[in-house]
């Protein structure tokens, strides 16, 4: 059964590197390069690797897409130092969702 997560898509929307997936996800490179060529992505990455996706498609609605790589870099407020990468493989991506989304109401015009 194919995977239900687009990694090349995934990697070249705002320009991701293969260490922000390992990063998020909780993988080594080597099973990110088995997955960019079809190998099925276990379920609980597919999660994570999807709560990505979707942060990211909020954050291009509020912000440019080259400023986006460096903000999952930044450190989430109210999560103790984790940056939203981090915050995903530690299972907070919905947390990260709701400040963006949080965000977003907040400065509709963006």
């Amino acid at each position: 059964m194919p995977s239900s997560v687009d990694l090349p898509e995934l990697l070249s929307q705002v320009n991701l590197a293969p260490e922000d997936l390992i990063q998020a996800s909780g993988a080594c490179i080597e099973e990110i390069g088995r997955w960019t060529q079809g190998v099925e992505i276990p379920q609980e990455q597919q999660h994570k690797l999807a709560q990505l996706g979707a942060l990211i498609s909020c954050l291009v609605q509020i912000m440019p897409p080259q400023v986006v790589q460096s903000w999952l870099h930044q450190e989430v407020h109210g999560l103790q130092g984790l940056n939203a990468l981090q915050a995903i493989q530690a299972e907070h991506g919905d947390y990260v969702l709701d400040q963006i989304n949080l965000i977003s109401r907040e400065n509709p015009e963006s």
